[in-house]
């Protein structure tokens, strides 16, 4: 089919002139690399569908570009079909942006796996505590099958070590001082692991306390190493 009108906003969003829209293909304009993407959704026009897609391709300007079409499928007095009517919403920042945090997030993953540095965050209303990629690695768990939550967290502290821990946590929520912890952890496998425990009281709306985000780094060699030199 071809393109019969267009407004400014779609002159915008393509790049393009009205007058270079205008009885130009749609696939001439988005490109072959949504050909399928095309050729799918006009067979759903015809029969009466009218379901947003999305489609990314490149400007008359030379960027890409992403939108989302919701189409309305248009039919003559006998019936037939006879073409579509579409809204055009330009998400190319949103694309961006998700773009970018998924950078961002991939960035930090690979910083936390080289330093063997992972993170948490712990809301006070909620029972479940987010874990990053690293931070599960460090105890052996997989996000598959293990869903942290507080006490699982405290679970998986040594017993020898657990009250000191939970002291530590008390004392950040009551906005008392407090320095790194090292404490021993049991991973999965049930093999002990020393960490160093680093946090943060998290604040909400109107300055009160919300949570807790930190730190939990892998010292097991650094420790393992100092208790051997401490022997000798």
């Amino acid at each position: 089919g071809l393109i019969t009108s267009v407004n400014q906003q779609l002159c915008q969003i393509a790049g393009l002139r009205m007058e270079d829209l205008v009885g130009r293909s749609m696939w001439d304009v988005v490109g072959p690399e949504n050909r399928k993407i095309l050729t799918q959704e006009f067979r759903d026009r015809r029969d009466g569908g009218a379901a947003q897609y999305e489609m990314t391709w490149d400007s008359g300007l030379g960027r890409r570009v992403s939108a989302i079409f919701s189409p309305t499928p248009l039919f003559n007095e006998e019936g037939r079909f006879d073409g579509s009517l579409s809204v055009v919403t330009d998400i190319t920042e949103r694309r961006d942006t998700e773009i970018q945090l998924r950078e961002s997030e991939r960035l930090l993953a690979a910083s936390q796996k080289i330093a063997r540095l992972g993170s948490f965050e712990w809301k006070f209303d909620e029972e479940a505590v987010i874990w990053s990629e690293e931070l599960y690695r460090i105890h052996g768990r997989s996000p598959e099958t293990f869903t942290p939550t507080k006490a699982s967290f405290f679970e998986g502290v040594h017993p020898d070590d657990r009250a000191k821990v939970e002291q530590q946590f008390q004392d950040v929520r009551r906005e008392q001082p407090t320095d790194a912890l090292e404490y021993r952890i049991l991973r999965s496998d049930g093999a002990e692991r020393w960490v160093e425990l680093t946090r943060w009281l998290m604040r909400g709306e109107e300055g009160k306390p919300s949570g807790i985000i930190g730190t939990v780094r892998d010292i097991n060699s650094q420790k393992q190493a100092k208790m051997i030199l401490e022997e000798r």
